[in-house]
């Protein structure tokens, strides 16, 4: 049996210290507005992608600066839908701006495993709750659902391209679609080896399911995010690991690729510092985070 999974699942640690929580990840439940609560799957995955890929290095900073800035810009926990209390926003942002990052719960390790434990010891630069949500709203502004949500591929490929053009990052972006028709799918190998390239090189894969099929455990028509990878070889079975709204979930990929009807496919990407024009060479400048 050949694992590939993202080796640093802490990256993806959201805390709650008022109650206790440590959360594996953002929940579409968070937003305050009911249409983004319904739609927001597709954003919520891109949230999740970012999270991880500003902790490379151990130390996800941009993570905070995006926080700080969506909060002290108005677009709190809930001021893009309706409004978040001025003073709450300003706390947050100066608390960020500070380098006091939200208190750590008390208690013992979390169990990577598992979605929520009581308790725990995430890293200081985690996020908490509410900067979390302001994040998911920030976002939100990019990868925006349309009437049928973020339903391909390339809607969610131009919204992380809208986000890395105001953040001044460069994106380098690869999906795999799986079109309805079956003659036309990737086989599971080429579905598999995809995901496998994209996690060995630490980056979480978002995975979107028109129709789950005979895979009980998915949701259709909604983005999930892979973290891991397993199977025999040679590739006739393969099961995925996901993370979908602070829950861990073992699905069967083979299952799902035989059996949807609609298909649906997947998106990885990396970030990097954008290149500086010509005329901006060697001018000095605030970091586009």
């Amino acid at each position: 049996m050949k694992k590939t999974r993202l080796t640093d699942l802490e990256r993806f640690n959201i805390i709650d210290s008022g109650k206790g929580l440590v959360y594996k990840g953002f929940d579409q439940d968070w937003y305050g507005f009911w249409w983004r609560r319904l739609a927001g799957c597709g954003p919520t995955t891109v949230s999740n992608m970012l999270l991880y890929e500003f902790g490379r290095g151990g130390a996800p900073a941009p993570m905070a600066a995006h926080a700080a800035s969506a909060l002290a810009s108005g677009v709190g926990p809930m001021a893009a839908d309706g409004g978040a209390p001025a003073p709450v926003a300003a706390q947050a942002a100066s608390a960020l701006a500070s380098g006091v990052g939200p208190a750590a719960a008390d208690g013992g390790a979390p169990d990577a495993a598992s979605a929520k434990t009581p308790g725990g010891a995430p890293a200081p630069d985690a996020l908490g709750r509410d900067e979390a949500t302001a994040f998911m709203n920030r976002v939100w502004r990019h990868v925006t659902p349309g009437k049928g949500g973020v339903n391909t591929t390339g809607k969610l490929v131009k919204g992380i391209e809208s986000y890395a053009r105001e953040a001044g990052l460069t994106p380098d972006i690869a999906s795999l679609d799986v079109p309805e028709a079956m003659a036309s799918r990737p086989r599971l190998d080429e579905a598999a080896c995809f995901i496998e390239e994209c996690l060995e090189r630490g980056s979480p894969v978002a995975f979107l399911n028109l129709d789950n099929g005979t895979e009980k455990q998915l949701d259709k028509w909604h983005w999930v995010t892979i973290i891991g990878i397993e199977y025999e070889e040679p590739i006739s079975e393969a099961d995925i690991d996901v993370l979908d709204n602070c829950n861990i979930i073992n699905l069967s990929l083979s299952r799902w690729l035989k059996t949807s009807t609609r298909g649906g496919g997947f998106v990885k990407f990396g970030l990097a510092p954008a290149a500086p024009a010509a005329s901006e060479a060697g001018v000095s400048g605030s970091s586009p985070l």
